[in-house]
Order: structure tokens, then sequence, then C-alpha cells
């Protein structure tokens, strides 16, 4: 048997203003796609080919699904007009629907149903024609050729549910009742012994944490000290929750920064909205939610000032003879590059023109300058003149797409240190820019010590992946 999954962009409409940059097939239930749940159930039905049809081409959708080898069976890709009927899509996809049965999702919908069922084939006493149907769509099946010119005829009594979609709520209350309610019906991203509990790959928790099920935390998720998780919280990958904040019966999706001493509930976070999903009002949270308690005190930042200078002063000191002695070996090896580049200083726009050494990587003096994190040495003088700060944010070159990046950042104080390398993240990705907007809500001098000591001792181990850092 084969499956044609369609999605129609007019089914989904409702999602755009919510999730712009998100295609609908990839909407998360559960920390989840969307669309993986039409597949798993297309597999556990024994489907040996599935065909995505999709009215707006979704990059994302092929690099997560890909050619299928991941799910065991074999996945391909088609398009769909405006206007196109099932039987229009059937005589455009001939070539894949002969010779097989063929099971038709088509609409935005979730399709519940129980991976621990009967291995019972149904397909071979079911009639073809109408198996399930919603408002949203419908799941249709034949049996054969001829059944698929006909498919509208005879009603069968295959049991399975389907919900609508058709709002945010109904997405938001799907979610809940699967986290409480199904858990174990679907195969859900995570681990626990406890089995309301789902816990992603690399999740950190700081101390005092509560967790309180059902609750399913994603990928790289960090908790901060003394924050509260559940009951009824989904929090997705790459996400970061500040001290003290407690979630409850809310959806935080992928890659957002919760700030401190927050309370959320029945709501939705997607990056800097913050939606109420029972009446659909969403409002911009930048400035206040994702940078909270960040203080501007001048006491402070003088105190701050005369330790960075100090302590850089201290490691230009110890970094001046290795500095000397590889930058001349570097050089004999012609492995070496530096230039002047105009680098932003505040995020009120003011810059300066900054020695930038570029990471020698071709030979083993250039291994060794990179471990020592000697290509920051001449940063240092920056700092001592209270251009830069010892450990900061990642330092940005003076362009027009930075300067737009920093007008949305409440507090920008470049550092030759950046919070993101030691968490060895790709500088332009969507990661890092939580991870530095995480940094400027809890920056001070203990938390910029702990860094510093940090990605020393990362980069003399080596856990720090060169092609993903910056080149200065």
């Amino acid at each position: 048997m084969k499956a044609l999954i369609i999605i129609r962009a007019e089914e989904s409409r409702w999602l755009q203003s919510y999730f712009p940059d998100l295609h609908p097939a990839m909407v998360p239930i559960c920390n989840k796609p969307l669309l993986e749940f039409f597949v798993d159930f297309a597999v556990a039905n024994r489907c040996e080919s599935i065909r995505i049809i999709l009215e707006e081409p979704g990059p994302a959708v092929e690099a997560w699904f890909g050619r299928g080898e991941r799910f065991g069976v074999e996945i391909s890709y088609s398009d769909i007009m405006l206007n196109d009927s099932v039987d229009t899509l059937l005589a455009k996809n001939r070539a894949f629907c002969d010779q097989s049965s063929l099971m038709i999702f088509d609409g935005f919908f979730f399709i519940h149903y129980n991976k621990q069922g009967s291995d019972v084939p149904w397909q071979q006493n079911t009639d073809s024609g109408l198996l399930s149907s919603c408002p949203g769509g419908m799941v249709l099946y034949a049996r054969d050729e001829h059944c698929q010119k006909n498919i509208s005829a005879g009603s069968t009594s295959v049991d399975f549910a389907l919900s609508s979609l058709q709002s945010i709520d109904d997405l938001f209350q799907l979610s809940m009742q699967i986290l409480a309610a199904e858990p174990d019906h679907y195969v859900l991203p995570g681990y626990s012994e406890d089995k309301l509990i789902f816990i992603g790959r690399n999740v950190e928790m700081g101390e005092q944490v509560s967790l309180v099920g059902p609750l399913m935390l994603g990928d790289h998720v960090r908790l901060c000290d003394k924050t509260v998780i559940g009951p009824g919280a989904i929090i997705g990958s790459g996400s970061i929750i500040d001290r003290g904040t407690e979630i409850v019966r809310s959806l935080v999706i992928g890659s957002s920064y919760i700030g401190r001493n927050l309370t959320l509930k029945e709501k939705i976070v997607q990056g800097e909205q913050l939606i109420s999903p029972l009446d659909g009002t969403c409002q911009n949270i930048r400035d206040h939610f994702l940078v909270s308690d960040i203080s501007e005190e001048t006491s402070f930042q003088l105190i701050s000032r005369a330790s960075n200078s100090f302590l850089a002063l201290l490691l230009g000191t110890v970094q001046f003879t290795p500095y000397l002695v590889l930058w001349l070996l570097c050089h004999l090896q012609r492995d070496w590059q530096q230039e002047q580049r105009s680098c932003l200083l505040n995020r009120k726009g003011r810059s300066a023109q900054l020695l930038l050494v570029r990471n020698p990587r071709g030979s083993l003096s250039g291994q060794l300058f990179r471990a020592l994190s000697l290509h920051k040495f001449p940063l240092l003088w920056a700092v001592i003149r209270g251009r830069l700060k010892l450990v900061g944010n990642r330092l940005l070159e003076d362009t027009d797409r930075n300067r737009q990046l920093l007008a949305d950042f409440q507090s920008y104080r470049p550092g030759v240190f950046a919070y993101s390398e030691v968490e060895n993240l790709a500088s332009e990705s969507l990661e890092a820019e939580v991870a530095e907007r995480f940094y400027a809500a809890g920056r001070g001098p203990w938390h910029d010590s702990k860094i510093f000591i940090r990605l020393l001792v990362a980069r003399l181990t080596g856990r720090i992946n060169q092609e993903n850092q910056d080149a200065y």
C-alpha cells in the first residue's frame, strides 16, 4: 500500500499570523512536526511508499524527512495547484499510484491512532471510500486502480479519529490533550522513567528545578535555578528558561528565551511573541520579556570596567611571550592572516577599528595558537581602553544587517570572549542569538568569570568546534 499526504495552504492559512517562518507541515505537536504523525501512521499501516504533496514548497520539510530512510519508507514529493481536486492529483501522480492500494490524507488536521493497536491488516476487509473526516479534511482509501476512479463510493467502518486544526486554540488544546492523556499512543521525542515526563537530549538543569508532569522538554534545553516546569508544559528544543520562572500549561516553541521570575500559564511563546490561545491575541514581548532585569547602573559599570581592564592586563602579560613565539612560527609557515575591521561597540551604533587575527589552521603551531586563545590577544588592548569587555556579547562587524539586529537588542556589550562560544554554537544560528540574549539578562562579574574559565578549558581540551566559531 502507498500513501498520498496532501496539505493545502488554504486550510492552514491562519497559522501564518502566528508562525510566519514555519511551514504548516512542520508546526510542532508535542515537539514533533505535524506531518511526522501522518508519516508514522502510514508506516504503521504498512505503507511502503509515501508521496508528500504541498501547495507551497518548504525546504524545511524535505530537510527533515529526506527520502524516508530513517522512517523505513520511501518518501517522494510533489506539488499542488490551488484548485486541484483529489481526482486531479490522482491523475497527476498516476505513475506513483498505479498497481497499489492507496491511502489518501487530504487537508490540515491531526489523526488520532494508537501505535500499540492491532497488527491485523484491516485493508483486506475494508471497502474503498471515506475512512474518516473532520471539518479540516478527510482520509480516503482505495483498494485498487478502479476504486481510485470512484474514490467517494462506499463508506467504511475503520475506527480512528481526526481532530480539526482551524485555530491556535485547537493547536494548544490538542497538544495538552496528547501530553496528558495520549502520550503512549505515539512515538514522541524524549525519554523518561516517568511516563508523563519526556526529556530530550543534552538538557541542563540548575539547582532546585521542579518538574511536575505531564511535561516535555526538547533537546538542548536549559533550565536555570529554581525554575518550575509543569504540569502541562511543553518546552521546544534549544530554549532557555531563566532563573525563578514558572511555566504551567503552556507551549514554548523551540529556540525561545524566557526571562527571570516570570509566570506563564495558558500561553504559547514563539520567539518574541506571547500568544493567548483562548482568544487568539498576540503581543510582541521583545523588550520586556526576552531580556528582563537588565541593570544599567553607572557604579556597577565603573567597577566592571576596572576589573575587566585589570584582568585583560594580567592575561596579556601571560600571553605575550607565547604569542610572540607562535606569531613568528605562523609567519614562517605562511599560516597567518590579520586585518583591521570596523566593529560595533554598542547598540547605538558606535564603532571602532579593531585588529582581528584569523584563526591559524594549517599547522601544529596554528593549532596551539588557537588552543591558547592567542588570536584574541590583539583585542585585549581594547579591553584595557574600555572599548570591549573581557567577557561579553559576540563581537559584530559594523554592517547594516548587524545594526538592524542590535536595534532590537536591549543591552549589547561586546567582549573578547563570548558566551555563545562556550556553548559551541554556530555564529549565524538562531540558537546563538537566543544564547546571547540569555547572557545579556544574566551578566555579572561572577557569571562572566565562570564563562571565561569554561571557555579556556574548552579551548585547551579541544571541545570547541572551530568551524562553528567566528574567525576572531
